[in-house]
C-alpha cells in the first residue's frame, strides 16, 4: 500500500500525516509533498508519523533534506518535529542517529508548543 499523505494547518504549524509505508516508491511524493509545505513559508513541520509502518533510506533523507533547508531559510527560527513515532520508526530514527537530530514529541499538541519527551 502506498502512504497517504495530508497536510493541514494547526495554528502556526503545518501538520503532515503520513499513513502507511514510506518505501522508496513513494520518496518522490513525499518530497514533492514537502517541498510543498516549505514553499508556502512554513515556520514550523510537525511530521504525524503514528501510523508509518515502514521507513526506507531515501525517504529518511527526504526528511532529512526538509530539515536542513528550514533550518537555511530560517535559522533560529524554523522547526522540523516529530510526533507519535510507532516503535518500529523510532528504532530505526535511533539506528540511525536522527533521534539525536530531530526534535520527537509524543503527541501533536506538544510537538506545537515544544515540550519535549521525558
Amino acid at each position: 500500500m502506498a502512504a497517504l499523505m495530508f497536510t493541514r494547518v494547526v495554528g502556526p504549524a503545518h501538520v503532515l500525516e503520513i499513513n502507511g509505508k514510506l518505501g522508496s516508491e513513494v520518496a518522490d511524493k513525499l518530497g514533492s509533498r514537502l517541498d510543498e509545505v516549505l514553499g508556502a513559508g512554513c515556520k514550523l513541520l510537525i511530521v504525524d508519523m503514528h501510523k508509518v509502518t515502514f521507513v526506507s533510506s531515501p525517504c529518511l533523507s527526504q526528511l532529512l533534506t526538509a530539515y536542513r533547508r528550514l533550518q537555511q531559510q530560517q535559522p533560529d527560527q524554523g522547526h522540523v518535529r516529530f510526533a507519535r513515532l510507532t516503535e518500529d520508526v523510532r528504532h530505526v530514527f535511533d539506528m540511525t542517529g536522527l533521534s539525536l537530530r530531530f526534535e520527537l514529541y509524543d503527541s501533536v499538541e506538544d510537538a506545537l508548543i515544544g515540550r519535549p519527551r521525558p
